[in-house]
């Protein structure tokens, strides 16, 4: 798995903030809309939150609002804080290497993979996916 439910999750709900146009909204409504289980979403908020990437507040006309302009937030960014890595193969990161891990071929062919995948992801922004829902 390249994305995690989390990282999921918080695409979603920021994707579901970037189309209300800087209104805040209640985390129990995005939640709702999005099909997130709130408590879920609530925790990815708070990291998201401690990132700097959302802001929220309290009461009647609270909830959450991104802290960022749209264009300015990227999947990359977001997976580094909601799953710490993005891996195409789990063996490439053993802590304890295999034997071959030296001269391993598949190993070197996925850590370029890799390396252009994180390319591209940086290239995707919460901009250009709110626009397209």
């Amino acid at each position: 798995m390249l994305l995690t439910k989390e990282t999921d999750y918080g695409i979603r709900g920021l994707i579901n903030l970037a189309l209300s146009e800087r209104e805040y909204k209640s985390v129990r409504t995005i939640a709702s809309e999005e099909e997130i289980p709130y408590v879920f979403l609530r925790r990815i908020f708070n990291k998201l939150k401690s990132e700097g990437y959302i802001k929220t507040r309290e009461g009647s006309c609270g909830g959450a609002t991104l802290a960022r302009p749209p264009e300015k937030i990227n999947i990359a960014d977001l997976a580094g804080i909601l799953q710490d890595k993005v891996e195409i193969i789990s063996c490439v990161f053993r802590s304890a290497p295999c034997r071959n891990r030296s001269d391993c071929p598949v190993r070197k062919k996925l850590k370029r993979a890799e390396k252009s995948l994180m390319e591209d992801l940086r290239k995707i922004t919460l901009k250009e996916l709110s626009d397209e829902v």
